[in-house]
């Protein structure tokens, strides 16, 4: 009872216009173009299948993650790579176990965990995989137990143990090392770096044009401008946005990324990453130069 009333806001939540909005934008299925309906019923089973599979997928679990910088520090997996062959020969031992209730429940955690996160888009996810940790631990675990119980002499099984604690230690502080000093820098702009620096930017030369355009490269400048400064108005325009004849007479600023170009002739100022070397995150322009 206390577990239905705590995830009934939820419930609720998903039954409401917004949470049938939410479940369209990330649902693989409204991503899939299909002419008729047997394309539907032949794309939808292979979508499924296809994501189901990523989870599994050693670059996903090793290498890479899913390549989204919040959720993850950059070329690490969800798991370290000294982890790998234990994971591999921790199912091994376990497909030669006949009866045991540890590789059910491993494999059944492992196996029910993606069924879920496979119908929505990315695939694979690092948030919604993370169920696998348990069932990743207890097979890496039951990998390095029936290693160590294989190695029947005692100097080579403390030189294992000294291996493996090597390795790990090693992986760990590189981690450390990525995720306190690399990871803050280069990680930014996945978390909305630059967008503050750029209303603050905006706001200081906003009365001296009658029209703000926002290229829509920038896809979280709403959100940012709404945040920081809703005085500003402004619309969004795509890449290929040319100024409309009736704004010819108008002064206009046209906000941007940075394509590596420092000092257009038209710029009215660079805004920057917040980092300890800054970067260039946006440009704002005016069309008239």
């Amino acid at each position: 009872m206390v577990a239905l009333l705590l995830i009934l806001p939820l419930v609720l939540f998903s039954l409401s216009s917004q949470g049938s909005e939410r479940f369209t934008a990330t649902s693989t299925f409204s991503q899939i173009e299909a002419k008729n309906i047997y394309l539907h019923i032949l794309f939808y089973p292979l979508t499924y299948i296809s994501n189901y599979l990523s989870f599994f997928s050693l670059d996903f679990l090793f290498s890479f993650g899913d390549g989204i910088g919040r959720h993850q520090v950059q070329d690490f997996g969800e798991l370290y790579r000294w982890q790998l062959p234990f994971f591999l020969s921790g199912i091994y031992f376990l497909l030669r176990i006949k009866k045991s209730i540890t590789k059910r429940i491993a494999f059944f955690l492992f196996f029910i965990v993606p069924i879920v996160g496979a119908v929505a888009v990315p695939s694979p996810h690092s948030l919604r995989s993370l169920p696998l940790v348990i069932p990743s631990i207890i097979l890496i675990s039951v990998g390095i137990l029936f290693l160590l119980q294989h190695i029947k002499n005692y100097r080579y099984k403390l030189a294992t143990i000294l291996l493996i604690t090597l390795f790990a230690c090693f992986e760990f502080a590189l981690y450390l090392q990525f995720y306190y000093i690399n990871y803050p820098q280069e990680n930014v702009p996945d978390w909305g770096g630059g967008y503050e620096q750029l209303v603050q930017a905006t706001g200081k030369v906003k009365n001296n044009y009658k029209h703000i355009v926002i290229d829509t490269s920038l896809p979280y400048a709403p959100v940012y401008f709404h945040f920081y400064d809703s005085s500003i108005l402004f619309v969004m325009v795509p890449p290929s946005w040319s100024e409309p004849n009736a704004w010819k007479k108008d002064t206009v600023l046209y906000i941007r990324p940075y394509f590596g170009h420092m000092k257009p002739n038209n710029l009215v100022e660079n805004v920057y990453l917040p980092k300890i070397y800054p970067e260039v995150f946006a440009q704002l322009l005016n069309i008239k130069e």
